[in-house]
Parts: C-alpha cells; structure tokens; sequence
C-alpha cells in the first residue's frame, strides 16, 4: 500500500506556504510528563528545519518496505495502517504530520549513521509533541481520529528508539499511557471505522506485549480490552495478528482469575482455559496456508515464510505456552494432580520452535540443545552498501529482524521464569526451562551489546 505519487504529495505540501492550517490548538495529555520530557529547544532556535532534509525524509518513509509494509496485510496490528490515507487530509502543522515528519527524519538518522539528525529531531518532536499535547485539551479535537493516530506514532518512534538501545522505554510508557487515556475517552468513536479500529488494536497490541513482556503495571486500564461481543469481534478479526491480541488478553484475564485464587470461579477458569486452548489451537485453520510450509527451521531444510510471519506464529507458539501452563497450574492449585515430565511434550516442542526461529529471523538456527547452526546466506541486495541517494531497505530489514527476535526472547524469558517460580516442574522439565533461560539470557546480551 503506497501512495500514488507520494513524493511529489509531499513536495507540494511543503512548497505551498499559504496553505491554510490549524490554528494553535490548546490541549494536553492525560498525563503531564510529557510537558518535561519533550526535548527542550532553545527560544532563539527557530523552526529552521531543512526543507531537503524532512521531504527527503518523508519520501523515503512512505516507500519504505517495513515501516509502511508492502507484506500481507493480514499481518498487521494497526500500528501504520492509518498513515497513509490521514496524512493527505491534515494540516501541515497538525499533530499528526508534525510526528510523521519527526517519525521519518528519526528513522533516516537510524541509517545514516554518519549524518544523524538530532537538531532536526529534537525540533519535530518538540513540536509535534506541544502540538498533540494541546490537541488533547481540546473537547472536540482530543477525540478525534487524527489526535490519537499522533499519539500511537510517537509511541511508535519511542519504541524503534528503545530498541536501538537509546533507553527509551519510559518514553515509550508515557505515550502508551496517553494513547489508552483517549482510547478510553472516545468510548464508541473506537469502533466507528476501519481506521479507528485499526488505532485501537494497535494500542492494544501494545498493551499486551508489554504485560506479557513483564514491563508495566500487568493490571492497568485492563478494563478497556474488555468488549462487548459485536466490538469484539470487529477488533479481533481486523487481521489473524489481532486475532492473537484477543486470545492475549484472554489468556492475561485467566491468568490473572488463577492469581485472585476464588473459589468460586475455579470451575468456570477450567471450562475458559479449555476453551481459549481450543481457540489457538484452530487458529491456523483461519490463517493464510502459506504460513504453515513444510519443512523443519535447520540449515538442511529451512523454511521459507518471511520474517513477519515467523514473529507473527512465534507469538502463537508463546500463547499456547502460556495456556498450557496455566492449565497445568490450575490442576497442581486445585486438583493436586501430579505432572509428569511426558506432560511437558508439547511445550518443549512450542519452545524448541521459538528457538529455533532464529535461523529464520537472524540467519543462524538453534535449539535447546544450545548447539548453533550455520548462518544463512543474505541475499546480495540486504549485503549492499547504502547508496548515497539514502535506501531504508537495508538497515531497516536488519533492525525490524533484530526487534523481532528480542521481543520474542523477552516474552519466552518471561514465560519460563513464572513456570520455573510457581509450578512444581518434574526435574527433568526443570533442567530443561533453566537451559532456556541461559540461552535466553546469553542472546538478549548479544542482541543488545554495542
């Protein structure tokens, strides 16, 4: 999905100066921090942003094959999905395309290491994040569509910072916090078009990515993923990805039910994890076939699907993990049952999938064994140097495979840390999970090492 002629859109955009805009909005976020966390620019620095450097920007963004994806859109989790058709019905110095301009000169500073951008960056963000922080005083303009699409872009932009190692989570949180503040104060406006359901199960997405991710508060706002059976069904079956998001949070309410430890619920928590487990399990009946190719991921028969797709079924294989520990839980709580190390089949096999993606995200295989395979050969056009004309394709397939394969070992980490804590694992299993967490730990240490 790219624009027609987007360049020549955005030169225009630039060019025209007495194109009418908004005026100054008035608006704040629903939490202040972001009012001290913006970069602070100095008053006799003016907007003298290079006009080459943001269209240069701005072009190379809305071309590029990962941030604006070419890929199967049933991939997506409404992260950019909105970009696009909002950026060309905005104002110029809207929120919106203040942190679209910062976005794509942020990403063009990540690839041109020798040329970063950080003047330039810290007067977009700074104004953008003024901008969207007025928007959001606004009665009327603090529930629009365009407010909130600004808020979820500079989350974006924080998170590719964080994983760059720029230490940028807590950034990250404010915006994820403002994002479910408006979420929450839009109510049905959510729901009202492909658009704002894209925005919301963005922003759940990232909700659920970082509970599970043992970031934040695991509790809070958890009562906006709460739907009614019409809106939930429109979110969960925006894509086979959101489909997941749902069976997430599902998964995160039981969890959280098996903790509160009631009574009471202790039947209905069976009959639910049953059933969510049964959900996952036909999950990829209702997804693409190409998928699922046949063939194991080692260096002798690799598989072919994309990287998008690997990280899409290893959050699959972390969910049904997680499910069937939990179903194990219950019966050691309530049932005093007795597992077995043969119980454990199928979760070392869903581990030993998400180890083994390795191969497919980073060029080189593993398993439980520890043992690492040979690396695979990159195609001619990720090994090319960077042209001088500034190509996103490279790097950026080199940082998107990168992010992928760390959120995934952050999730298994997490994942095996709260079996290894709070289930009576035969010693067998035990010794198992501890390997998992060695090498989870010795590969985030690679992952993150200058």
């Amino acid at each position: 999905m790219i624009l027609r002629n987007q360049t020549a859109s955005v030169v225009s955009r630039h060019q025209d100066n007495n194109r009418p805009g908004r005026g100054p909005d008035q608006g704040t976020y629903s939490t202040k921090e972001l009012v001290s966390a913006a970069p602070q620019v100095p008053a006799s620095v003016s907007r003298c942003l290079s006009q080459s450097v943001e269209l240069r920007a701005l072009s190379a963004l809305f071309t590029s094959s990962t941030l604006l994806p070419k890929y199967d859109a049933r991939l997506s989790h409404g992260h950019l999905d909105f970009l696009q058709s909002l950026y060309q019905k905005v104002a110029a110095d809207s929120p919106l395309a203040l942190a679209t301009s910062w976005l794509a000169v942020l990403v063009m500073g990540f690839h041109n290491k020798g040329r970063p951008y950080y003047m330039e960056e810290s007067q977009l963000m700074s104004s953008a994040i003024q901008h969207t922080l007025n928007a959001t005083k606004d009665p009327v303009q603090s529930v629009q569509t365009e407010t909130l699409a600004a808020v979820v872009l500079l989350g974006y932009g924080e998170y590719l910072q964080d994983k760059k190692g720029r230490a940028r989570e807590a950034m990250f949180m404010i915006h994820q916090n403002g994002a479910e503040a408006l979420i929450r104060k839009r109510g049905a406006m959510n729901f009202q078009d492909s658009t704002s359901i894209a925005l919301f199960d963005a922003v759940r997405h990232n909700a659920v990515s970082l509970t599970i991710s043992g970031i934040g508060p695991p509790r809070r706002n958890w009562d906006l993923w709460a739907l009614d059976d019409e809106v939930r069904q429109l979110c969960d079956s925006y894509t086979p990805a959101t489909e997941l998001d749902a069976c997430a949070v599902m998964m995160l309410s039981l969890k959280y039910s098996l903790e509160r430890e009631d009574c009471s619920t202790y039947l209905h928590l069976q009959t639910e994890l049953l059933q969510l487990l049964e959900r996952l399990k036909s999950w990829p009946y209702h997804v693409p076939s190409e998928w699922f190719l046949p063939g194991t991921t080692t260096s002798q028969t690799p598989i072919h699907h994309s990287r998008e797709v690997c990280y899409i079924l290893n959050q699959w294989y972390l969910l049904l993990l997680s499910v069937s520990h939990l179903l194990k839980e219950f019966d050691l709580r309530h049932k005093a049952a007795q597992i077995w190390a043969s119980d454990f089949s199928s979760e070392l096999n869903y581990i030993d999938n998400i180890m083994a993606s390795k191969y497919v995200l980073l060029g080189t295989t593993t398993t439980r064994s520890g043992n690492r395979g040979t690396n695979v050969q990159i195609s001619p056009s990720i090994a090319a140097p960077l042209s001088e004309d500034f190509v996103f394709a490279v790097d950026d397939r080199e940082i998107q495979d990168t992010r992928l394969f760390q959120q995934t070992i952050e999730k298994l980490y997490v994942i095996i840390s709260h079996a290894l804590e709070n289930m009576m694992l035969p010693p067998t299993v035990t010794m198992c999970y501890q390997e998992v967490l060695s090498w989870a730990r010795k590969e985030r240490h690679e992952l993150i090492s200058p």
